[in-house]
């Protein structure tokens, strides 16, 4: 059987690719990498084949997302930047018969802003440190993370009122900041049926680039 799979964004993800061809491989199967980028000099392009494509904000980058999943055949797309996953979204409700893991948009939506998604999680009673929404309240030290930020970008810890940035505080989610210890990371695989099939422990490294460096927990 033939699969082609679509990366969004997966220029560095080449073990992943491997690991998708070879395992592949093992059940009798061929997988052929493809993958959506902005450029074609990237490490992807050892093992795949490069789309050059357009802007994650373009407003023609879900027709002609369509029109390389169809060109190219490709029966799984999966995304490996933040910004991928809403447009992975959006695919989601105009390619049915293709498979892409992601949550609805408007689940992405919620997830995608820090100060939305603490209130949310707040809503269905899921533990996270305390957060602020008025700065007069704020109890220190704390961590500023920006709402819409990733890859742990403009994060800033502050241990006094007078290290608060003199910016605008509502662009950021303000939480307790809990002193620094061993993180964890852990990804649940979850069937379309709604049954968890795997959780993986990780302890988290470093982050960069929007990707993080981690060693399994056995």
């Amino acid at each position: 059987m033939e699969i082609n799979i679509l990366f969004l964004g997966g220029a560095k993800r080449v073990s992943v690719a491997n690991h998708f061809k070879r395992t592949a491989a093992e059940m009798g199967h061929n997988v052929n990498i493809y993958s959506y980028e902005l450029e074609a000099k990237v490490p992807i392009a050892c093992i795949g084949t490069v789309i050059i494509g357009k802007l994650w904000k373009d407003p023609e980058l879900i027709d002609d997302l369509k029109r390389k999943i169809k060109d190219n055949n490709i029966s799984i797309i999966l995304p490996f930047v933040d910004s991928a996953i809403y447009v992975a979204s959006e695919l989601k409700k105009v390619c049915p018969n293709v498979f892409i893991p992601v949550s609805e948009p408007i689940l992405c939506n919620i997830m995608f802003d820090k100060v939305i998604s603490a209130e949310w999680f707040k809503e269905k009673n899921i533990n996270q440190p305390r957060f602020y929404t008025d700065p007069i309240s704020i109890h220190y030290p704390v961590i500023l993370k920006p709402r819409k930020g990733s890859a742990s970008k403009g994060i800033v810890v502050c241990k006094t009122k007078e290290e608060l940035p003199n910016t605008d505080l509502s662009q950021y989610l303000i939480q307790d900041f809990i002193a620094e210890h061993t993180e964890f990371s852990v990804d649940c695989y979850v069937s379309q049926d709604g049954r968890v099939t795997s959780v993986v422990p990780r302890v988290r490294l470093e982050t960069a680039g929007g990707g993080s460096c981690e060693k399994q927990n056995s």
